[in-house]
């Protein structure tokens, strides 16, 4: 499914151009204009949030959003590794078609040079469920109930 999708990275100059990333609020939401003033400030800390598109469409069908650990919002210490807050793939119809790994390997490129990746995941709640991590190279370093934290590590300390 590589050859048909597009990623498209928001940044501070397009994120008006992409509502979609401002974590799907309604453009009309009160909040919407503090959330992008939020987001904004959330760039300069080094936020990528990435819209994965299959050709020819015009709403993503999937979304990464992750920073690096010093400036991430979890309560976790993850200095020196990039961190993911989010991510999403669109309903039972495009699972199991890569699309998430493909999201995954563009937070890995962009954290060639840093330790490695960190991420929260959860068997119940919002968060991403672990098994894709798995799949993926990442193991888990820390268990609370049905949270876990994850992590691949590119390089030792």
């Amino acid at each position: 499914m590589n050859n048909k999708t597009n990623i498209v990275e928001v940044t501070a100059d397009n994120i008006k151009e992409h509502p979609q990333a401002i974590c799907f609020i309604n453009p009309k939401h009160e909040f919407y204009h503090k959330k992008i003033d939020w987001l904004k400030e959330q760039f300069e800390n080094g936020l990528r949030i990435k819209l994965l598109y299959l050709k020819g469409e015009k709403k993503p069908i999937g979304f990464i959003e992750y920073i690096p650990g010093e400036h991430c919002w979890r309560a976790v210490k993850a200095k020196g590794y990039m961190f993911i807050h989010c991510i999403w793939t669109n309903g039972k119809k495009y699972q199991h078609k890569g699309l998430g790994s493909l999201l995954i390997k563009e937070v890995e490129n962009d954290a060639r040079d840093m330790l490695g990746v960190v991420l929260m995941t959860s068997d119940k709640s919002f968060l991403a469920n672990k098994e894709i991590f798995l799949k993926n190279g990442y193991k888990i370093i820390s268990e609370s109930g049905k949270d876990q934290l994850m992590a691949k590590q590119f390089r030792n300390i």
